[in-house]
């Protein structure tokens, strides 16, 4: 065809010069003619060819829903409509109740995500996953539910700290510390006998933080105040006259104590008892203490020494924990949450409250340990309770060196696993094949 046309332009160009103009028309009436002709036989071989069994678009598949022919076709229909959408649920919840330290977010993808899950367990028959079937991590999700509350109620309490070490005044980290139990109180239904010991727990230790914030401010020669491991540890707590109604229950405990004295003191009958560090006198002073506390004309001292009415509060927290739990490896860790390698957990440098193990840099595959600045806060930190009878400065900076100077990547993260025993609900999910 393009031959016929360019022989066709050459005839008209001929004739234009020799000056034939009736050829001309001839040869253009031809040209139109043929052109015509050969456009009206390819249409026809088009649809000819058109009509085969193999070329017939509509002998092509095409996309077509599903049948559903009755409610058991209408089943599989939705299970592998909504499964898809349940994996996607399912993951983000795996990650937010892992990750988030707010509570409002993690109640809600807990209870989201036992919801998905029981959904998912229900398709498990229709729909094909690869992974831990959804039953199985269902059953996984029952057993390990408390410990992935707990986990949640640590994470929110570091959190909680670092915004108070981050506040300046005082009225702002007291807020702060009762806007963690207020949140906490909101899910008291969702938690377990475990869990709401864990916040009472944490609720008390930061309390116990701002003391120790305040204490450090008031009490600047408390650091002079140590027992040196020669010297018999002794604690005596005194009171005047009162009109309380525990006034003669008091004088009766003081008398009880292994030495008791009374005595003038300008113009004033002053009452003294003193008690030693055994287990069974200082819960008899604990009780003594809770009577007179509050009394104006109420004094304590350790070893000669008058000691802050809120470092008491903080030693009888903690000393009379370890009284009354009769456990010689308390100081190590009171529960999995404070354990820790140097005996006070006090210190605030435990499994998940800055682990020691989080001091310091990385340099290729090599964790540096940055003992300096351990020490730092072991020396900020057990300044309030230094006066307490199983301090031990010594022993605490002797097991300080005894730590690794440094760590390969694979141990490193070998000892976090085994140190914080991570849980990890998460599980893979096949999405699933269209219906036939």
């Amino acid at each position: 065809m393009g031959i016929l046309i360019a022989f066709i332009v050459i005839l008209i160009i001929l004739s234009l010069i020799i000056g034939y103009w009736y050829i001309m028309l001839s040869i253009v009436a031809v040209g139109v003619i043929i052109w015509a002709i050969g456009k009206a036989i390819k249409k026809h071989n088009w649809d000819k060819a058109s009509t085969g069994p193999f070329n017939n678009p509509y002998n092509q598949p095409k996309a077509q829903n599903p049948v559903i022919k009755n409610e058991a076709d209408l089943k599989v229909f939705n299970a592998q409509l909504m499964a898809p959408q349940w994996i996607k649920i399912s993951n983000d919840c795996s990650r937010l109740v892992q990750e988030t330290t707010n509570p409002e977010i993690f109640f809600w993808r807990l209870s989201q995500w036992e919801k998905t899950l029981i959904n998912m367990a229900g398709i498990e028959n229709i729909v094909s996953f690869t992974g831990a079937q959804p039953s199985t991590a269902l059953r996984l999700f029952y057993i390990e539910k408390w410990e992935v509350i707990d986990n949640f109620i640590k994470r929110y309490y570091d959190a909680t700290l670092r915004d108070i070490e981050r506040l300046k005044t005082q009225s702002a980290k007291e807020r702060r510390i009762e806007n963690f139990k207020t949140s906490m109180e909101e899910y008291r239904s969702e938690l377990n006998a475990s869990n709401e010991e864990l916040c009472d727990m944490l609720y008390s230790e930061l309390c116990e933080s701002n003391i120790l914030g305040e204490s450090k401010a008031s009490d600047k020669s408390l650091s002079l105040v140590h027992t040196s491991e020669n010297q018999e540890w002794e604690i005596s707590v005194s009171f005047g006259k009162s009109t309380s109604k525990s006034f003669s229950q008091a004088v009766y405990l003081a008398k009880a104590a292994r030495k008791y004295e009374e005595y003038e003191h300008d113009g004033k009958m002053v009452y003294q008892a003193w008690f030693s560090a055994e287990k069974d006198e200082y819960l008899n002073f604990i009780r003594l203490y809770e009577f007179v506390a509050n009394w104006k004309s109420s004094a304590a001292m350790i070893n000669g020494e008058l000691i802050d009415r809120k470092i008491i509060g903080g030693i009888n927290y903690c000393y009379g924990d370890k009284c009354r739990n009769g456990r010689s490896d308390f100081c190590f860790g009171a529960s999995a949450f404070t354990k820790n390698p140097f005996g006070c957990h006090r210190l605030q440098i435990s499994t998940y409250n800055n682990p020691w193990w989080t001091f310091g840099h990385w340099s290729g595959n090599t964790f540096y340990v940055d003992k300096d600045s351990i020490r730092a806060r072991i020396d900020e930190y057990s300044t309030a309770y230094r006066v307490c009878p199983d301090f031990n400065y010594a022993a605490i900076i002797n097991r300080l060196s005894m730590l690794p100077n440094t760590i390969i990547r694979p141990n490193y993260e070998a000892l976090v696993m085994k140190e914080r025993n991570v849980v990890s609900l998460t599980f893979d999910i096949e999405v699933p094949k269209q219906i036939n």
